[in-house]
C-alpha cells in the first residue's frame, strides 16, 4: 500500500517542454538569482493565487524589482489620494463627492503635492546605503553625468511630442505604445497645468506692464 504523502512533501515530477520555453524560465531564474526549479515552483504557485494580473503585467513589462517599486508608489500614492481628498472639503457644506472625481484627484495642486510627497518617501525608504557617487569606471564616462535627469528630460519630451500627434490625429508608432497609454492617461492632468502655466504667464506678464507702467508715471 502506498504511503499517503503529506502536503509539506517534497515530490519530484518529470515533465516535457519545449526548449524555447525552458530557456524563458532559465532567464527569468538568473535574473531572480534563483534556480530553475524554484521558478517552475514560484510560477505554478503563483497561477493559484488571485488577483496576480497587475503584479505579472507590471513584472512583464519592467521586471521584478521595478515592478515591486512601482506597486509600492502607486499603492502609496492611492492612499495619500484617498486620505487627503475628503480633506480639501472638510468644514465646508461642499459634499466630496460632487467636487473632483477621485480618479482625477491628482489636477488638485495640493493633493499631487502629497502624493509627491509620499512617493518619494517611500523612494528613500528603498534607497540602497552607500555612497551615490559613480563607481571610478563609470565616473569618467561624461554622459553618466545627470543620466537620471537626461533620461526624465527624455521622456517628457517623447510625452509631449506624442500628444501633439494625438491633437493632430497622427498615429504614434507601435514602439510608443507604452508611453501613449501613459499620456492618455494623464491627458487631463497635462492639459490643466498646461492651462495654468498659460493663466500664471499671463498674470506676469501683465504684472510686469503695470509695474514699467507705474514706473514710467513716476
Amino acid at each position: 500500500m502506498a504511503t499517503k504523502r503529506k502536503p509539506t512533501d517534497k515530490v519530484q515530477l518529470k515533465i516535457r517542454l519545449q526548449e524555447s520555453l525552458r530557456a524563458k524560465i532559465e532567464k527569468e531564474a538568473e535574473g531572480r538569482d534563483a534556480s530553475l526549479n524554484d521558478e517552475i515552483v514560484r510560477r505554478l504557485e503563483r497561477s493559484f493565487e488571485p488577483n496576480n494580473i497587475l503584479r505579472d503585467v507590471l513584472e512583464l513589462g519592467y521586471g521584478p524589482h521595478l515592478a515591486g517599486l512601482l506597486q509600492a508608489i502607486g499603492d502609496a500614492a492611492f492612499r495619500t489620494v484617498a486620505a487627503v481628498h475628503p480633506l480639501l472639503y472638510l468644514g465646508t457644506d461642499i459634499d466630496p463627492a460632487k467636487t473632483t472625481p477621485f480618479n482625477r484627484a491628482l489636477v488638485e495642486p495640493w493633493i499631487f503635492d502629497q502624493v509627491a510627497r509620499s512617493t518619494m518617501a517611500i523612494i528613500e525608504h528603498l534607497r540602497p546605503p552607500g555612497s551615490t557617487e559613480p563607481p571610478s569606471h563609470v565616473a569618467a564616462v561624461e554622459y553618466a553625468k545627470g543620466a537620471g535627469e537626461r533620461w526624465a528630460e527624455s521622456l517628457i519630451g517623447i510625452m509631449n511630442d506624442l500628444r501633439a500627434q494625438i491633437r493632430e490625429g497622427v498615429p504614434p508608432g507601435p514602439e510608443d505604445d507604452r508611453i501613449q497609454w501613459a499620456v492618455e492617461s494623464l491627458a487631463d492632468l497635462l492639459r490643466l497645468k498646461e492651462e495654468r502655466m498659460d493663466v500664471l504667464q499671463r498674470s506676469t506678464k501683465k504684472l510686469l506692464q503695470l509695474e514699467k507702467k507705474k514706473a514710467a508715471e513716476k
